[in-house]
């Protein structure tokens, strides 16, 4: 059946019946078995992937009513918070984005949401169609990356450094390995040439004329 409202302890709370028949080997009626389903208690034994007291799982009809889920203490601004109330009006940007796609997520200025649309009602006709809504804050998410943040951080500035200290090894080589060069040619050069020279020490003592 379609979603109702039965009040349970001065409580509205929102119930699902589901009806099987019961035949004899004759195929006449034996009787019939009546399964009521609360909507309540089968969100909240539903975890979402970041299950936390503010990730909730809502449920919304198709225009927008909130149906069950509203036990967040504390409510997201502009979610509704109370059955009946209408997301279509809290938060008109949200709603389009679920009236136009089945599936999907969408980021908000305080938090993410993921949505999946369903259709409940009994098989001889197309039912009706509910939105079951789940959302994380931002802080949340942030929370539980931080430490891999502060990880990925400290990996860069060690790749940094390590990166920074080969570039200086490769330099100096090439210094070095161009200095030897160098001082070869010098060499070579002093003594092939018609000019006069003279290899002095630092002492003052010629070495090599």
């Amino acid at each position: 059946s379609a979603i109702e409202f039965v009040p349970v302890e001065d409580r509205l709370e929102p119930y699902q019946m589901q009806l099987a028949r019961l035949e004899n080997a004759d195929q006449s009626i034996r009787g019939y078995l009546v399964t009521y389903n609360s909507l309540q208690q089968m969100l909240q034994a539903i975890k979402p992937a970041f299950s936390s007291n503010d990730s909730p799982l809502l449920l919304l009809d198709d225009q927008g009513q909130l149906y069950a889920g509203a036990s967040n203490l504390d409510p997201l601004p502009g979610i509704p918070d109370t059955l009946g109330s209408s997301l279509r009006q809290t938060y008109p940007t949200l709603w389009r984005e679920l009236a136009m796609n089945n599936f999907g997520e969408f980021h908000g200025d305080n938090a993410a949401f993921v949505f999946l649309k369903i259709t409940l009602g009994a098989q001889n006709n197309d039912g009706q169609q509910y939105v079951l809504l789940s959302y994380i804050r931002n802080h949340d998410i942030t929370a539980r990356f931080e430490e891999w943040r502060n990880i990925l951080l400290l990996s860069v500035v060690i790749m940094t450094i390590l990166a920074a200290a080969v570039i200086v090894l490769v330099h100096l080589y090439r210094i070095e390995q161009r200095s030897r060069a160098n001082a070869i040619e010098l060499a070579d050069g002093l003594f092939r040439s018609d000019a006069g020279c003279l290899l002095v020490n630092t002492m003052g003592r010629i070495v090599c004329a």
